[in-house]
């Protein structure tokens, strides 16, 4: 008897459709707003997106799939204090909206490295600043 496990033809069927369906809109958006490619376009939708996209890019951005995933394992071998974790990262999260978010919208900048050599007016600032967010995650 052989043991051997491999995909089936249903597999394959998924797997294509996963890879390819993104593909294909990503193409369509890029043929058909090609003359659009500024900054504001690609990175913050132009400005004149509404509060659900915005809210489901920021989870993206701060949940990853290994955080979903590894989470229930903690919860069932450390038990519930797992959550405090998550309660801090709202308050945080609060804390930032309400400080950050006044003052980096009215300067109109796309990221927290921008807003640095803005205000120290130094592109070594934001450099710096960039490798050293890149070398703690």
């Amino acid at each position: 008897m052989d043991s051997s496990v491999s995909l089936q033809v249903e597999d394959y069927v998924v797997i294509a459709v996963t890879l390819l369906v993104p593909l294909g809109i990503g193409v369509l958006f890029a043929v058909r707003d090609a003359n659009k490619a500024t900054r504001d376009v690609y990175l913050l939708g132009e400005r004149r997106m509404s509060l659900f996209p915005v809210t489901l890019s920021l989870f993206a951005t701060y949940v990853s799939a290994i955080s979903l995933m590894g989470s229930p394992t903690d919860i069932y071998t450390y038990g519930s204090m797992f959550i405090i974790i998550h309660v801090g990262f709202g308050i945080a999260f609060m804390i930032g909206a309400f400080t950050m978010v006044p003052l980096m919208h009215p300067l109109r900048v796309t990221s927290i490295y921008e807003y640095l050599q803005k205000r120290f007016n130094s592109t070594t600032v934001r450099v710096f600043s960039v490798t050293v967010g890149m070398l703690t995650t």
